[in-house]
């Protein structure tokens, strides 16, 4: 994997062909801004009509005084992402009760936890339909590039890149809310504290402190092959005993970074060489074809493009 140290790649879209993301309708109509760029939007995350006015004391977006009154059990890792990974059990690493060099398998159902009331577990359900649907074109991608074919025909996905950050964000928050984010097998949740007007102000109205935000993994190096394992690490800062971001290691070859606490950046050694903010593409080459993940971002992000090289199995 590297970064390509480039621009975008040049690929030339008809405005009157179906829209990239999927939608079904005319690009023209879809993500094509007017200057020509493309961008996936997605829905507002709040809850739909007026503030209810109630504080859920289990709902870890209980500050925001707008919770229904049923508590709602979820996946803090998206189910349809943890499907696509494995059928009905996976192997996980990154837990409290796990040694930081083990991983073991564990059910699928497992990886649920009472930390949103219904209400706000409803409205952050968008993210976890595009984090699904990144893994799904993801896989879909490698076991296409592992076949054998005479085309030379290129695909492209539109994901929203501001989608993925925040589902990044709500996985965090799970992890540490269903007291599974750890530091030398002590729980974070114990002795740390996290920023909730930070989460609230990314979630909701799409505000990140400087340098937070996604990062991902673009050393250089040919792709590691899927495994059916996730792995989450979270970051703190000991000393003033804060809680971070997470490190997210999907099917054992996407390496992502999300650091939702400026705190965190400013440490300066939680992101190492290799590590860049906000990828506008991933780029999956074999032989003669390219197939491209567009991660859309707010405009004036710097672009981003990200080859990911592999080999089809002979």
């Amino acid at each position: 994997m590297r970064r390509d140290g480039r621009s975008l790649r040049d690929i030339r879209l008809n405005p009157d062909t179906a829209c990239p993301c999927g939608s079904g309708r005319p690009l023209r109509m879809c993500c094509l801004l007017p200057n020509g760029e493309l961008r996936r939007r997605f829905a507002s995350l709040g809850p739909p009509a007026s503030v209810t006015g109630h504080c859920h004391p289990r709902c870890y977006l209980g500050s925001t005084s707008d919770c229904s009154a049923d508590i709602s059990a979820e996946h803090y890792v998206s189910q349809s992402v943890l499907e696509l990974i494995a059928d009905r059990a996976l192997l996980v690493g990154g837990f409290p009760w796990l040694p930081s060099d083990q991983r073991r398998e564990i059910s699928i159902r497992s990886l649920t936890a009472n930390i949103l009331c219904a209400r706000h577990n409803s409205a952050l359900s968008p993210l976890d339909n595009i984090a699904g649907e990144f893994a799904r074109e993801f896989k879909s991608i490698r076991e296409l590039s592992q076949r054998r074919s005479l085309s030379r025909k290129n695909k492209l996905i539109l994901i929203s890149g501001e989608a993925f950050e925040l589902w990044m964000l709500k996985i965090a928050c799970g992890l540490f809310y269903s007291k599974n984010a750890s530091n030398n097998g002590t729980r974070l949740i114990d002795n740390h504290t996290i920023d909730e007007k930070l989460l609230t102000a990314a979630l909701f109205q799409g505000k990140w402190g400087d340098g937070c935000g996604l990062y991902m993994q673009a050393t250089q190096g040919a792709i590691r092959p899927i495994t059916n394992t996730i792995e989450m690490v979270p970051y703190s800062d000991v000393a003033q005993k804060r809680f971070v971001g997470i490190r997210l290691i999907l099917m054992g070859c996407l390496d992502f970074n999300l650091m939702f606490d400026p705190v965190g950046v400013n440490t300066g050694s939680l992101l190492g060489d290799g590590w860049r903010r906000r990828p506008s593409e991933l780029v999956f080459r074999v032989e003669s074809r390219a197939y491209t993940l567009r991660l859309t971002w707010a405009p004036g992000t710097p672009p981003l493009s990200i080859s990911l090289h592999t080999r089809r199995r002979v």
